[in-house]
């Protein structure tokens, strides 16, 4: 029997970690004007945002990425926002796949690539005669790095406290939240990569040049 349930657990965390809790958007900040918008990815997925200050004149749109578990109007991603707004700048921030009110499935970090490259390409054509900026927070930053470094609609990125690679942050994040071991995590990451086809190996880290400015926040106690 405990041979069964050490087996399963690794399934159930895999399982819960694809299907986390989600953060709901709730209505637009109102202390700036808005647009509603939505765009699909390259894999069929949904994604719905907001373009905030859609008329502001700054030479830049900064594109804001939330975390794992957060959405468009987390605190940390509404408060730079607020931010870049009062100094002119548009701003879109959106809902990564299984976060929000977005379609389909996190994979932490692998395939909301291609939800940073739909976002980009709307963006683009929303914008087309602005610069476009990525800022990412944890799993938005590791994001914003690998698709800064494939688009080169991309002008800038700034990277906050970006993970290094999946298969690292996944049993230090076992760790750091539960009373579970790393090996755990560790097998949940494995099993993600079999059963769903997710890439365990992905982070900044495999990314080899970034020709833009680039900066990245991160603390020396930061156990991503």
């Amino acid at each position: 029997m405990a041979i069964v349930l050490l087996a399963a657990l690794p399934l159930y965390v895999a399982y819960s970690g694809l299907h986390p809790a989600r953060c709901r958007p709730g209505q637009p900040p109102g202390w700036t004007s808005h647009e509603d918008f939505n765009v699909s990815t390259r894999d069929g997925v949904v994604l719905r945002g907001w373009v905030l200050n859609p008329q502001g004149p700054g030479d830049t749109v900064f594109i804001l990425m939330h975390g794992y578990t957060g959405c468009r109007s987390s605190h940390y991603v509404m408060l730079l926002a607020r931010q870049l707004v009062s100094m002119g700048y548009p701003v879109v921030v959106f809902d990564f796949r299984g976060h929000g009110l977005s379609g389909g499935t996190t994979t932490i970090g692998p395939r909301e690539v291609l939800d940073a490259e739909a976002v980009v390409g709307y963006t683009a054509s929303r914008f087309p005669h602005k610069r476009i900026a990525l800022v990412g927070f944890s799993m938005g930053a590791a994001v914003a790095v690998v698709e800064g470094s494939r688009d080169p609609r991309v002008y800038a990125v700034v990277a906050d406290s970006p993970y290094y690679s999946l298969r690292l942050v996944v049993p230090r994040w076992i760790e750091y939240k539960t009373p579970l071991p790393g090996w755990i995590g560790s097998l949940a990451a494995a099993y993600a990569s079999a059963l769903y086809g997710i890439d365990a190996g992905f982070g900044p880290a495999e990314v080899r040049k970034l020709d833009k400015p680039l900066l990245v926040i991160h603390g020396g106690r930061d156990p991503w």
